[in-house]
């Protein structure tokens, strides 16, 4: 089923439509939280409330929109609402993520060392790099999801993207 009908099927009460869009998002945005708080109990929790969100939001959205953008955009705000509350300021890790276990294989060194990599540049350019690579998103969907134009968006796909070729050079 097109998403745009589940999706005006939804705003107008339809349980079993409303069941089925947050099945066929839920992944995507549980995948952006793991990559953007870098834990999975937490992403779920962000999860959750995103779908909730939605929920109560949905009477307000205007069909015309891009639903991805709609949902990607109140994602942004819970965890941005998620930061504020915790104050996550990270002084004592260059990184939020805690490596469960020694790296066993090259691949998993890579990711390790890409996790590391993303943490250290902006987090303007971080959110950017993580909705356009990770998520799959276009330049449009971004500027809307932020709040920034287009251009922003691009310069900071690239200007992130370019700086961690130089740190992952560095971390070599």
């Amino acid at each position: 089923m097109n998403e745009r009908f589940l999706v005006l099927k939804a705003k107008n009460g339809n349980q079993e439509a409303l069941e089925e869009l947050i099945k066929l998002n839920y992944q995507s945005i549980y995948k952006y939280f793991v990559r953007t708080c870098g834990n999975s109990a937490t992403a779920l929790d962000l999860t959750q409330d995103t779908f909730i969100k939605l929920v109560q939001a949905l009477p307000n959205y205007q069909p015309y929109k891009d639903f991805c953008a709609y949902l990607y955009t109140i994602a942004y705000h819970v965890g941005i609402d998620y930061l504020k509350k915790k104050k996550e300021i990270l002084l004592e890790n260059e990184y939020p993520f805690e490596m469960q276990a020694a790296p066993t294989h090259e691949k998993d060194e890579n990711y390790y060392r890409m996790r590391k990599v993303l943490y250290k540049i902006p987090e303007k350019q971080r959110e950017c790099l993580i909705l356009y690579y990770y998520q799959g998103l276009n330049y449009r969907q971004i500027s809307t999801i932020l709040s920034i134009p287009i251009s922003t968006a691009k310069t900071r796909v690239r200007t992130g993207l370019q700086r961690c070729r130089d740190l992952w050079e560095e971390t070599k």
